[in-house]
């Protein structure tokens, strides 16, 4: 009796499923003699609108109406330290990460991804541009995390690591957001 190798026999077996999955595909379009899909199978409703030129600014006169009336509370998505973070005003931000800025120090964030309000929301590709968006933090504490511990344990081998471990964290107080009118 022939013996076979757990990769052979795995081997054989992908072949087959392969052999398998060709051979239902040539026969599923033998019928119709063309490997491409039929025009009636296709799905000609979009998902999706185009907006026109002409409604455009349309579009923008609105966005800037909303803008100037700042009667909603406004959010914003910014890009802190490689990490995305969705904030408001009067909101309390904790980086995990180092952060250089001292304590005491106003910032401005302006890797700004997202911006928008109850009426409207501005996407930025990637981000948006510095002239549209203002955003204003202060860093009002700098910290340790409490103590991670790592505790390594190997059976029957005399080992054992206890290690104990903090992180520093940062953290910001979002004092404004500001959004200016977009220009054509």
């Amino acid at each position: 009796m022939p013996t076979y190798c757990a990769r052979s026999m795995l081997l054989k077996h992908i072949a087959s499923q392969n052999a398998f999955i060709q051979s239902s595909y040539f026969t599923s379009t033998a019928n119709n003699n063309s490997p491409m899909p039929s025009e009636s199978s296709l799905d000609t409703t979009s998902d999706y609108t185009v907006v026109e030129k002409k409604n455009e600014g349309e579009i923008i006169q609105n966005i800037n109406t909303a803008v100037e009336n700042k009667d909603s509370r406004l959010f914003a998505v910014v890009h802190i330290c490689g990490k995305q973070y969705k904030i408001t005003t009067e909101d309390i931000i904790m980086i995990k990460l180092w952060f250089d800025p001292t304590i005491g120090d106003k910032i401005r964030l302006e890797k700004v991804l997202m911006v928008g309000g109850k009426d409207y929301t501005l996407v930025g590709r990637p981000i948006l541009s510095r002239d549209s968006v203002k955003i204003e933090a202060t860093v009002v504490e700098k910290t340790l995390s409490h103590y991670r511990v790592k505790y390594k344990y190997r059976k029957r081998k005399r080992v054992r690591r206890f290690k104990l471990s903090r992180n520093i964290h940062t953290m910001l107080v979002i004092n404004s957001i500001e959004v200016n009118p977009i220009k054509c």
